[in-house]
């Protein structure tokens, strides 16, 4: 899945050759991320029947200090590649993260409506 989204990703933002140092510390960081968090989200689910309530939270816990962690380490190695990037890549850049891979508009994770509502 990560592979599809670098692919994805690098092809709408239209990176250059004179990008493409820069782009590959992103790629790596999604990987390094992505790995991390199908580690701990297949350890989750193969321990999920005989986890206690308090297991969950911390197995939960664990998948979100993760996830936080990832967008930190993310999160620079994208600002460098963002401020070599032209006006319309910025924009499409925008709007990727801004919207995801769905049209803008519609939430990816539409919370469940309540039980008997």
């Amino acid at each position: 899945r990560a592979e599809l989204r670098i692919k994805d990703m690098h092809a709408k933002l239209k990176i250059t050759s004179a990008q493409e140092e820069l782009w590959a510390k992103v790629a790596q960081a999604t990987r390094d991320n992505a790995k991390t968090m199908d580690a701990l989200t297949q350890a989750r689910a193969g321990h999920a029947k005989d986890m206690t309530a308090v297991d969950d939270l911390k197995s939960y816990g664990e998948i979100t200090e993760a996830h936080a962690d990832g967008v930190k380490k993310l999160t620079p190695v994208f600002a460098d590649l963002y401020a070599s990037m032209s006006d319309a890549q910025k924009k499409e850049a925008d709007t990727l993260f801004r919207h995801g891979d769905h049209k803008p508009g519609h939430r990816k994770h539409a919370p469940k409506p309540a039980e008997g509502k």
